[in-house]
């Protein structure tokens, strides 16, 4: 943690916890923003009081330890399916617990300094560079709907339907769009609603098939996402699949990672 003087320590205290009221209480001063998620200098602002909370200590060097494990791998991992072409974003918050605060009364002078969470919670946005493709602008500097984005439709041009009304040229998309067990959208056809309430396309071995939104191991059909320990993969069955929940649900998958 960041050194304290005994002067900067008294001006601390005026507006945050400092190591003493950690000392001997049974609680770690647990990262929020985890210090194996930073590289080389970004490390060193993690080592401060403002980035820690009260947490058991067996807590925070076992299950909480586990889980930043367990999501820095599934980041990792999706960055690298992804060619790095995307961003995660990740937030840690917590809920403070009304009746607990450190240090306890009966080992500090100056006790209940610093509350303790009930509750400590992560989340997570992954923006994928392609998460724009529908949200594509047409030659004139307009939207493309998202039931019909940019493809040729049987032309021998893109275009798409506008958010406006009507339809304009279009660029066309620079991936693309895969179906469920593998098979590739046609060139002609992007991965999309088309009016009906999931995704789909026709397929290049013909006829149609639901589809992913992006090629990568933890994304299953219609815009949903698999389990972070669960990818997609045949699991005994002759078609791509993953869990999306812990109840039981599953969704059909595009790439076999497991």
């Amino acid at each position: 943690m960041v050194r304290e003087t005994q002067c900067s320590i008294n001006a601390y205290k005026e507006n945050q916890a400092i190591s003493d009221d950690y000392s001997e209480t049974g609680y770690d001063r647990a990262h929020l923003n985890p210090n194996s998620f930073q590289c080389s200098e970004g490390r060193r602002s993690m080592f401060t009081l403002t980035n820690a909370a009260p947490m058991d200590a067996c807590f925070n060097r076992n299950q909480w330890a586990k889980w930043e494990k367990t999501l820095r791998i599934f980041l990792r991992d999706r960055l690298r399916s992804d060619g790095d072409s995307a961003t995660a974003y990740i937030v840690t918050g917590t809920v403070p617990d009304p009746n607990l605060r450190i240090p306890q009364s009966e080992i500090s002078e100056e006790p209940e300094r610093v509350t303790v969470p009930s509750h400590i919670w992560t989340a997570v946005c992954y923006k994928h560079s392609s998460d724009d493709i529908y949200s594509l602008i047409t030659y004139k500097g307009e939207k493309c709907l998202d039931d019909y984005p940019c493809a040729k439709y049987g032309k021998d041009f893109y275009w798409c339907k506008k958010i406006s009304g009507g339809w304009d040229y279009c660029s066309p998309p620079l991936w693309r769009s895969k179906a469920k067990n593998g098979k590739y959208c046609r060139s002609d056809h992007a991965c999309a609603k088309y009016g009906y309430g999931h995704m789909w396309c026709y397929t290049s071995e013909g006829g149609f098939a639901d589809c992913c939104t992006s090629v990568d191991c933890y994304s299953a059909v219609d815009g949903k996402t698999c389990r972070f320990d669960h990818k997609c993969g045949y699991y005994e069955k002759n078609y791509l699949w993953c869990y999306t929940d812990y109840k039981g649900s599953w969704a059909y998958c595009c790439k076999s990672c497991a």
